[in-house]
C-alpha cells in the first residue's frame, strides 16, 4: 500500500468510528473513542512499515533478478571463435565478471547454497562423463 492509501483507510476507519459515535451517548463516545484512536494510529504506522518492507524486498528481487541477467548474459557471450557474432571475449574474463555482478547481490549464506549447489552438479557431471568399467 502507498502513503495515499494508507492514510485513505485511516480517514474511512475514523469517519466509520465518527458515524458510530454520532448517536450513542456521551459517555461511551469518551470512554472508547480514545483507545479505538490510539488502536488506528498504531495500526496505520505498522500498515506504513509494512509497506516500506515490501518495498525493501521489491527493490532486493529487482537488484538480484538484474545481477542474474547481467551474470547470464556475460557468460552467453563467451566466445574465442574468430566469426562469432560478439567480440573475442575468453572463459576467465567471463566467469571474473559474472562472479563479481552475482557477489554484489548476494550474502554469505546464499553463496555458500549456490557454491554447494554447483559441486553437486559438477561432480553429478564428471562422474557420468567417467567411462565404466568392464562389466
Amino acid at each position: 500500500m502507498n502513503k495515499e492509501e494508507i492514510d485513505q483507510l485511516y480517514n474511512d476507519i475514523k469517519q466509520q468510528w465518527d458515524l458510530h459515535n454520532q448517536d450513542s451517548p456521551k459517555f461511551f463516545a469518551t470512554q472508547n473513542a480514545v483507545p479505538m484512536m490510539h488502536l488506528i494510529e498504531g495500526m496505520k504506522v505498522e500498515m506504513e512499515l509494512l509497506r516500506t518492507e515490501c518495498e525493501g524486498l521489491r527493490q532486493d528481487a529487482e537488484r538480484t533478478q538484474t545481477a542474474v541477467n547481467i551474470a547470464y548474459g556475460i557468460l552467453w557471450c563467451v566466445n574465442e571463435e574468430p566469426c562469432a557474432p560478439v567480440p573475442h571475449f575468453s572463459p576467465q574474463k567471463a566467469v571474473t565478471v559474472a562472479r563479481k555482478t552475482l557477489l554484489d547481490v548476494m550474502d554469505k549464506t546464499q553463496q555458500t547454497i549456490g557454491i554447494e549447489f554447483a559441486r553437486k552438479i559438477v561432480k553429478e557431471t564428471a562422474d557420468r562423463s567417467q567411462p565404466k568399467g568392464d562389466v
